[in-house]
């Protein structure tokens, strides 16, 4: 294969604008591709364009929003990453030493695998003689006292990987004393912490290397145990979705103190208020329902509250799955949608094999007075009639193209244009001809397209009127 061939600032700038992206600042651009590397850059523009081609709306300053948005994520990220890897040091060295003694981990008969114990000792060592000369608690202890360094010391030569290992190594009991302090109190909690630090070791190092993490698909996916699981998104073949970050956050939340990861939720939604580009949604998924508590349910109102919350969601019923049980997702439901009657937020619905129950039940909460809508419709007609009838928008996605979408396609044409809005349920239900890969809000046009096809109309005017539409319903300027 041909190398590729050597492009200046300014030849990149014009493949980006012959790509169709908006360039209003020349200049700054250039000094911005210098500063950070174009292809560097490139990795940012992925929810922007469709392999080469830039969406019509698609500028360059959004390309710096969202890298410049992720390069503050990265360090909120670390900073809190730094608090469990002292922690881990702490609480090993703590535990360590209460049994085998200060200078216990430089005997190899401590621990299970005494190969790979050499191989940490000896990383460790070099890297006191590189430091000898420069850390004070080094020479204390060498050249003072002429001694090897107790373990509460040695610890600091460690990085995040080696303490993770040095665990992983570590005989079951001292692995149970320590998984028992971070609440792994299971069976398989010492398996669990080890996986749940070769996580944070990974996610580390991307931070630390300034490594993207927005819209980063993970090929090292975090292991998490059935609590953590079941807050994930279920794919349609029913197993869990842990690609994203979203499953190391998870982690962080297990492994930081409570007011660590407090701040560290802090942190993270006064950045999102901080870059226009972004908006959310706060609820609880039907599937998670048997999560939550009076106290979870008091940290979602006070989530809710933020600024860039324009919605409550997705909220609703799930019969798909036999657990959470009905009754359970049924009284999370009416909690969900009184807290969006409170906050005056509009509910997206998920509505899945539980068509009468959810009717039911917006109906007793009168919900048409709250508004919202029905996210990624999938019934028929006379079901989307009742929602009309309330007021709702019908959210309408990848199905839409797919050859089986009877009752859809007649929804869709029942229905309104001022009712309906266009949604990805992203990385799901990607519309034909990319049906079965990782969707994304660049698959829309083929929605429109369909849709426009259905109404009589053009591919822009339905895209015209569902973002008018889109906007009217989350009340955006």
């Amino acid at each position: 294969m041909a190398d590729k061939d050597f492009k200046t600032i300014d030849e990149q700038i014009e493949i980006l604008r012959s790509r169709g992206l908006t360039i209003e600042d020349k200049a700054e651009a250039k000094d911005f591709l210098l500063r950070n590397n174009y292809y560097r850059v490139s990795g940012y523009s992925l929810t922007l364009r469709k392999n080469d081609v830039f969406a019509k709306s698609a500028t360059f300053q959004n390309i710096e929003d969202i890298y410049n948005f992720d390069h503050e994520f990265r360090h909120i990220i670390l900073h809190h990453i730094e608090t469990i890897e002292v922690q881990m040091k702490s609480i090993y060295a703590y535990e360590f030493t209460k049994v085998y003694g200060p200078l216990g981990y430089l005997d190899a008969a401590n621990f299970s695998n005494q190969a790979k114990h050499k191989e940490i000792v000896d990383k460790a060592n070099q890297q006191k003689r590189q430091r000898l000369a420069h850390e004070a608690y080094l020479k204390h202890f060498i050249n003072d006292l002429h001694q090897e360094i107790p373990l509460w010391a040695y610890v600091d030569l460690l990085t995040i990987s080696d303490i993770s290992f040095l665990y992983s190594i570590s005989e079951r009991p001292i692995k149970e004393t320590i998984a028992h302090r971070f609440g792994l109190t299971m069976n398989r909690g010492p398996e669990i912490l080890g996986q749940y630090m070769h996580s944070m070791t990974i996610i580390r190092n991307l931070c630390a290397h300034g490594s993207r993490i927005y819209n980063r698909l993970f090929e090292q996916k975090p292991s998490l145990n059935k609590k953590e699981q079941a807050l994930l998104i279920r794919r349609e073949d029913g197993t869990m979705d842990n690609a994203h970050f979203f499953g190391f956050f998870l982690i962080m939340r297990r492994l930081l103190p409570a007011e660590n990861f407090a701040e560290m939720k802090e942190a993270v939604i006064a950045l999102t208020e901080k870059y226009p580009f972004i908006y959310g949604a706060a609820g609880v998924h039907p599937s998670s329902t048997a999560e939550l508590d009076e106290e979870k349910f008091a940290e979602l109102r006070v989530l809710a509250q933020s600024g860039k919350i324009v919605a409550i969601g997705e909220i609703g019923l799930d019969y798909y799955w036999e657990e959470p049980d009905h009754e359970t997702q049924k009284k999370w439901f009416h909690r969900q949608l009184n807290l969006a009657r409170e906050l005056k937020l509009p509910v997206i619905i998920h509505s899945r094999d539980a068509a009468k129950d959810t009717l039911d039940i917006m109906k007793e909460e009168h919900s048409g007075e709250i508004g919202g809508v029905i996210h990624c419709f999938s019934y028929g007609k006379e079901m989307a009639a009742e929602y009309l009838k309330m007021g709702f928008y019908l959210g309408i996605g990848g199905v839409l193209t797919f050859k089986n979408a009877k009752k859809l396609l007649e929804v869709a044409e029942m229905a309104p244009l001022d009712r309906l809005v266009l949604e990805t349920d992203c990385p799901y239900l990607a519309p034909v001809p990319n049906r079965g890969k990782r969707n994304s809000s660049l698959n829309l046009p083929y929605v429109a397209e369909k849709l426009a096809e259905i109404k009589k109309c053009t591919p822009e005017e339905i895209v015209r009127a569902t973002e008018e539409n889109a906007r009217r319903l989350y009340r955006l300027p």
